[in-house]
């Protein structure tokens, strides 16, 4: 009864069905056992098995990655990579720029059905070509691609089967890392347009640092690098959708910035937006989150709504697990981002946190919600936030981040032998403004890393970082607590 409840395609019942009927078939097993012992035979019907190979080390990979062959912008299906580096490096940048007090235009791209798109014949050139992919491992990918079939099943109801003549195939390990390496050339193009740029699949933004006041050549210069992606993107059978491209006029709320016009993409104009969505974070045009915030609470206050309705029927593990899956993950989604932001907003995510906290422990809202968080061994929104700087941090120091941001990141090196220099510091590079440059990643960093003892700085793996720093932010709060 204690044994695991797998199943092989070969075992007459399943496990699980044996074990609910042990005690009818259990006579019958034992005499079996019992026979083939006393007759020290083992029967041949129990000495067949079935292989299954599983995918152990990603050869393709490991091959893209110690040959640099991959973009280093492209932030879909790679380790260390998500939504949220690539974001936070995009952000670093407009914060910086706005900190400088020049402006920036982001534009963001959209392609039609992209992964149905891929045409094999070329994706096999770029494989030889790009990438030196030759010999029996180009055959294998030639014969992984082609000859594939597929149907629609809707209510039991199947489809007659299909024959695709391109996409790559969704679902499985080869299709989405294939597509980034057919897409790979966009890359170039934006750095060929001296562009900056972030690639999260299909997901393609540019943007452009706009110092003057010449609009006109910033746009032509950004417009002319678009170009080159809609020609690129017809001739490798991908389409871009004109109407679904959201542009945004970026600039401090100090400075009053003149309007840009429109961007004309192939024969479509497009208006710049006050705020648009980029990798589900609401991008607006001076950078205060305010617009992202709201919808985070408007959401998340739905979901504990909801959770609510039942709680009466739930205990308190069961609550804690809804709420962790549908607020506590909207909450801390991408929540590098809102680093420095002014406490009046950070305190409406506080205010979600405080309620979830009360809806799990059945406590009213005039308790005091410190030692409610502490039971819960929560850390507060602003101490979260802190929390996944500090870890994107020590990943970037150890090469556990996407290049990108470690580029970020400088160890300080004093001119002479001090006491400082065992202190495993990191250069704090100069801002001008508190609302910008103190939120940005490259110096948010620095300055959090600087505050930490060298215990946890010299950590030695992500676990026992994390396990330290939650301990540390824990004894801050305490202390802040008692203090007050």
């Amino acid at each position: 009864m204690n044994s695991p409840a797998s199943t092989c395609r070969l075992d007459p019942i399943p496990t699980s069905l044996l074990k609910n009927c042990i005690d009818v078939l259990l006579p019958t097993i034992t005499k079996i056992v019992n026979l083939s012992l006393s007759n020290g035979h083992f029967p041949d019907s129990l000495k067949c098995a079935h292989i299954t190979p599983l995918f152990k080390k990603g050869k393709i990979q490991n091959y893209l990655r110690n040959n640099k062959l991959l973009g280093e912008k492209q932030s879909a299906y790679r380790a260390h990579h998500s939504t949220e580096t690539a974001l936070l490096r995009v952000y670093n940048d407009l914060l910086l720029t706005a900190d400088k007090g020049e402006e920036a235009i982001l534009v963001l791209l959209d392609y039609s059905a992209a992964f149905d798109t891929i045409n094999h014949d070329i994706f096999f050139q770029r494989l030889q070509n790009r990438y030196g992919v030759s010999g029996n491992a180009l055959c294998w990918f030639k014969s992984y691609f082609t000859n594939r079939s597929q149907a629609v099943v809707v209510n039991d109801c199947i489809s007659n089967v299909h024959k695709p003549v391109g996409g790559v195939p969704q679902g499985s390990v080869m299709g989405p890392l294939s597509f980034t390496m057919y897409t790979s050339p966009v890359e170039d193009i934006i750095k060929a347009h001296g562009m900056s740029g972030m690639l999260y699949a299909d997901d393609t933004q540019v943007y452009a640092i706009k110092s003057g006041c010449d609009h006109g050549a910033t746009l032509a210069k950004l417009g002319a690098c678009i170009s080159d992606i809609r020609s690129w993107s017809a001739a490798n059978d991908m389409k871009l959708n004109d109407d679904k491209t959201e542009l945004i006029h970026i600039s401090s709320k100090f400075r009053t910035a003149a309007p840009i016009p429109s961007l004309k993409i192939g024969t479509t104009h497009v208006e710049p937006v006050n705020n648009a969505r980029n990798l589900g974070v609401t991008f607006d045009k001076n950078l205060d989150m305010n617009q992202h915030i709201n919808n985070i609470c408007r959401s998340a206050s739905s979901a504990l709504h909801k959770i609510g309705k039942i709680r009466r029927c739930l205990d308190q593990q069961t609550a804690e697990t809804l709420v962790h899956a549908f607020v506590s993950s909207r909450v801390d989604n991408c929540n590098s981002l809102l680093y420095g932001l002014p406490d009046q907003q950070v305190n409406k995510l506080q205010r979600i946190q405080n309620s979830a906290a009360r809806l799990i422990t059945r406590t009213k809202r005039s308790e005091h919600i410190t030692p409610i968080l502490r039971d819960l061994h929560w850390l507060s929104v602003k101490q979260r936030i802190n929390f996944k700087i500090l870890l994107l941090t020590f990943k970037c120091i150890h090469g556990l981040a996407p290049v990108y941001l470690q580029n970020l990141i400088r160890d300080y090196t004093p001119r002479c032998c001090l006491r400082s220099s065992s202190k495993s510091l990191l250069v704090t590079p100069p801002v001008c403004t508190k609302s910008y440059g103190s939120r940005s990643f490259q110096f948010s960093s620095a300055v959090l890393w600087n505050d930490l003892s060298i215990k946890v700085k010299e950590a030695q793996s992500v676990t026992s970082f994390k396990s330290l720093l939650k301990t540390h932010l824990f004894s801050v709060c305490s202390f802040l607590s008692f203090s007050a």
